[in-house]
């Protein structure tokens, strides 16, 4: 029931403006007024005689995203007429004749779901297609009771093109030499959408370009439910050398930094598929970086685009130029809470607040041989900075880094990032759009999608730019938020989120006497350590010594005195120095105090007397035995003698 409305309702249109149509009037005065974007002079010098039949659209042309381009209209020849279509400039080609004789009922419009539809299991994806096959069919239906309604259909050359700028471009249609010209006949369908929610941005704004538009200042992020706390902001730090912004509050700190530009000539292949070269190192020490204070003046692009529109603003330029082409960044703090109209025909402008940066990167200066020729594709970081915190538990109650990102029409069309870290999240609106010669144009922004680097809250984002002539300027703008629950967390929580609160009026009178107790109570227990340990030494040092005193009593008792004895009675000479040897090896060989040592001298010399008193008694045995053997040998001679005789 629901399709059989959307399909009576188109017929209903349809009936309207092939009623209207589009006049001569329209076309000559359309023709007539300055575009900056015009087709070739063959097609603009086509002149129509009088009574041919003008080829006119009864609405506007219509296309899925990026392609194929539907033209629904009048005059359109037949199947084997010459067809040439300009969307503005860019040509629309492979012109044909759009019917049920022409179309695929698997998939009407030659795609498929991976391309612009996105996961066939995604609800939301299903729909748009589901939509997309019911708007068809109704025009096939129409053409087919209503023959003198034609479809055509055609790609357009350049496959990123913006919906922006194909709603602004007239639409030239060449038959078999006659030309048509509609002013602003394109619709532009694109199926991005916002971040996933029962509510889209929780009622707190509209989705706009994948990204959500939220209603306040105050609420923001990829749901427009988080907040800005504008008083723990701090002031970004601006290196000197090279384009490298510290972006933090009083819990986190993120490094947006730019390192390179590539190039490539541009074939009609996608954009983000090309292998492109080096062109420009933007950290290379020989690449001099002019950095210039614009805090007091307004910055208006090469597009005549007001990117910094207040000087209460604090903004800084760097600016590198090259031979074959000039690099600018402008990074711009918000000063005062207004609102910005990011492109011409939003639906309602973004909301910028206090501390909140945008930064507008340019392309320009381009050599006459890059001009309109090459694409290009600028790379830069945003890595989170690591500073250690104390955590208060084993466990941390939240994840320490947490990354997110919004996608458009596929995996590599980023619309918006977000990292948080320490419960503040730096969030970054890309919106997958630029200006490239004064005119809205697609600069697809993609991610490097590093599973270990986005754990760390880090990311590699890349920019492409489509070929211009003049100029092309992206801006990306970058607001850290804080959790609507905790707006004041300062610190990583562990069981209980503790708000950030003025500690000076009771810490200060608690710590003191706190201290003063620990200092007296330590003093006590070194003093009586101190005691104890003496009392111990001392009973020790006294028991080692009596300890030695036994063990040397012990020894000496070992020494028999007998052996002493007969070691001098079996000793004949140099009694008196054996005697004294004796008495150096045994007083050398024991030692104890004093007293005891007298004792034992005087023992040793009563034992030396005794010695000698038997040395004495030895050698008186001995004379006694000399004098006796004397004796009886002079018995025996005299009694030999007798017997001589």
């Amino acid at each position: 029931m629901k399709y059989f409305f959307i399909n009576l309702y188109i017929i209903i249109i349809f009936i309207f403006l092939i009623n209207k149509g589009y006049s001569d009037d329209d076309y000559d005065d359309s023709l007539s007024q300055d575009n900056n974007n015009l087709p070739p002079d063959y097609i603009l010098n086509i002149k129509n005689e009088n009574g041919t039949k003008i080829p006119i659209m009864v609405m506007p042309a219509w296309s899925a995203p990026y392609n194929p381009v539907l033209i629904i209209g009048r005059n359109f020849g037949n199947v084997n007429s010459n067809i040439t279509v300009f969307i503005g400039r860019i040509p629309c080609i492979d012109v044909i004749h759009f019917d049920n004789k022409t179309t695929l009922n698997k998939t009407l419009l030659n795609i498929d779901f991976g391309s612009i539809y996105g996961d066939i299991n995604d609800s939301y994806s299903m729909n748009s297609y589901i939509q997309d096959r019911q708007y068809v069919n109704a025009l096939l239906n129409y053409t087919y009771r209503n023959q003198d309604v034609q479809i055509i259909k055609c790609n357009l050359q350049t496959p990123v093109i913006s919906s922006e700028y194909l709603k602004a471009q007239n639409v030239y249609i060449a038959v078999d030499g006659v030309l048509g010209f509609v002013k602003n006949g394109f619709s532009y369908k694109d199926v991005s959408k916002c971040a996933d929610n029962t509510d889209i941005c929780n009622n707190n704004g509209i989705c706009y370009l994948g990204v959500c538009l939220c209603n306040s200042t105050i609420m923001d992020g990829p749901l427009c439910d988080m907040k800005r706390n504008i008083s723990i902001l701090e002031k970004p730090i601006i290196s000197s050398n090279y384009p490298e912004i510290i972006y933090s509050n009083s819990n986190s700190s993120w490094l947006i930094k730019f390192n390179e530009l590539q190039t490539i000539k541009k074939t009609i292949s996608d954009s983000r598929l090309l292998r492109y070269d080096k062109f420009i190192n933007y950290t290379d020490p020989i690449n001099k970086w002019k950095l210039i204070n614009t805090s007091n003046s307004k910055i208006n692009n090469s597009n005549n685009n007001n990117i910094k529109d207040n000087t209460n603003d604090d903004s800084i330029r760097y600016q590198l130029i090259t031979n074959d082409i000039t690099t600018t960044i402008d990074i711009i703090s918000i000063g005062s809470e207004r609102e910005i109209d990011f492109y011409p025909g939003q639906p309602m402008p973004s909301k910028f607040n206090i501390g909140d940066l945008r930064i507008s990167i340019t392309l320009s200066n381009l050599s006459e041989k890059y001009q309109d020729l090459y694409s290009f594709k600028m790379i830069f970081e945003i890595q989170t900075i690591i500073e250690p915190k104390l955590k208060c538990g084993s466990k941390v109650d939240f994840e320490t880094y947490d990354f997110q990102f919004g996608k458009g029409f596929d995996r590599d069309d980023i619309r918006w990032i977000s990292t948080t870290s320490n419960f503040s999240t730096l969030y970054c609106r890309f919106f997958g759009k630029c200006f490239a010669d004064q005119t809205p144009q697609t600069c697809a922004f993609d991610l490097d999608e590093d599973p270990k680097t986005q754990d760390k809250g880090d990311a590699t984002m890349f920019i492409y730019f489509e070929p211009f002539h003049y100029n092309v300027t992206a801006i990306p703008d970058f607001k850290i938020l804080t959790f609507v629950q905790y707006p004041n967390i300062t610190i990583i929580p562990c069981k209980e989120f503790l708000s950030k609160t003025d500690v000076t009026a009771w810490l200060i009178p608690t710590i003191i006497p706190i201290i003063g107790v620990t200092l007296i109570g330590l003093t006590i227990v070194v003093f009586n350590i101190i005691w104890d340990n003496d009392e111990s030494l001392n009973i020790k040092e006294n028991n080692n010594l009596k300890n030695r005193t036994k063990n040397r009593r012990t020894i000496y008792k070992q020494i028999s005195c007998n052996d002493i004895d007969d070691y001098f009675n079996n000793t004949n000479n140099n009694n008196n120095n054996n005697n004294l040897n004796i008495k150096q090896g045994i007083g050398s060989y024991f030692y104890i105090n004093d007293d005891e040592n007298n004792n034992n001298n005087n023992n040793n010399n009563n034992n030396n007397n005794n010695n000698n008193n038997n040395n004495n008694n030895n050698n008186n045995n001995n004379n006694n035995n000399n004098n006796n053997n004397n004796n009886n040998l002079k018995d025996n001679i005299i009694e030999n003698g007798n017997n001589i005789n």
